[in-house]
């Protein structure tokens, strides 16, 4: 004969069942999870599908689009875009990526390359 269940208990219980159940498929499943998060992160931040990504990694020739550098351990380049109109503009290593967003403005980073212009030569190989 079943028994009862306690209205107040049951619904944590199975919740605390639910979120050990998604722990270790994560566990047994990192790539599909990966991949499932990648895919969906793309689609609600920047109404991408993994295939535009790859477009544009390809373009790039899979490296950073300012510095050229290529992620350690296997990691995703970061999509830049235009926090006004959400336009992507490319992909970015962490450190650039990082590096454009504490200007805040694009106008900012556009003063700031002027600003240092004035110290490098012709070239911009060496600062005079």
């Amino acid at each position: 004969m079943r028994t009862k269940r306690d209205p107040k208990t049951w619904p944590s219980a199975s919740r605390e069942r639910q979120v050990e159940y998604q722990r270790q498929y994560r566990a047994r499943h990192p790539e599909t999870m990966s991949a499932k998060y990648h895919k969906d992160n793309l689609r609600k931040k920047f109404d991408m599908v993994p295939e535009q990504y790859e477009m544009l990694m390809d373009m790039q020739g899979g490296v950073c689009a300012i510095c050229g550098a290529v992620e350690p351990d296997g990691k995703r380049l970061a999509v830049d875009h235009c926090h006004k109109n959400k336009q992507v503009r490319g992909l970015l290593c962490k450190k650039c990526n990082w590096s454009i967003a504490a200007f805040d403005h694009d106008d900012l980073i556009l003063r700031a390359a002027e600003y240092l212009g004035v110290f490098y030569d012709e070239d911009n190989t060496e600062c005079v």
